[in-house]
């Protein structure tokens, strides 16, 4: 190993220029090709000036229909481009709100349970409070006592058929959504 970092790197073919030698047979043989494609080049320039030459009086004839038609064809071009280019745009904004509308019916339904989940818990802490405050009211409980837990037995049946009635609301939009997906 240690030999082979002590070694002074190789030259490459490309850091030496080729010797004149190397070079002849390369000439001798680019040479001929160049001149094949300089004659066709040529040849090809001759021809497309001779065809101007001419058809520019048919074009000068013509000109009063080629050059609507050239108009015409253009505008079916930029026509189709542009129509193209619409419906991508349109596939593409509507693939975008297709995925906005996934994402955002997984949060609904999120956000839904974490209100059910917030709306149960705040039912059993009601139920809890409500279970330990009645025994200790029922030992000493008055007239005004009873009429006062009556009102508010009252008032928290009717906040939880509120709360129920909320709970089967969301139940039905969430089947709505689930069944929406399919």
């Amino acid at each position: 190993m240690a030999d082979s970092q002590l070694r002074r790197p190789t030259a490459s073919p490309s850091d030496n220029p080729p010797s004149t030698t190397q070079l002849f047979p390369l000439l001798l043989t680019l040479l001929p090709i160049a001149a094949f494609l300089l004659f066709l080049a040529g040849i090809s320039f001759i021809g497309t000036v001779v065809g101007l030459a001419v058809v520019s009086p048919l074009f000068v004839i013509f000109s009063p229909i080629l050059v609507p038609a050239a108009v015409a064809v253009a505008l079916a071009v930029a026509g189709f481009l542009t129509s193209g280019a619409f419906g991508v745009t349109a596939l593409s904004s509507l693939s975008l709100m297709a995925n906005i509308l996934r994402r955002s019916g997984d949060t609904l339904q999120l956000q839904q349970a974490k209100q059910w989940v917030r709306e149960t818990a705040s039912h059993e802490e009601v139920q809890t409070k409500t279970e330990e405050v009645g025994p200790a009211q029922e030992g000493g409980r008055t007239e005004q006592g009873g009429q006062a837990q009556a009102k508010g037995t009252d008032k928290n049946g009717a906040a939880q058929e509120g709360s129920k009635a909320q709970e089967s609301g969301k139940a039905q939009e969430g089947e709505k959504a689930q069944g929406g997906k399919k």
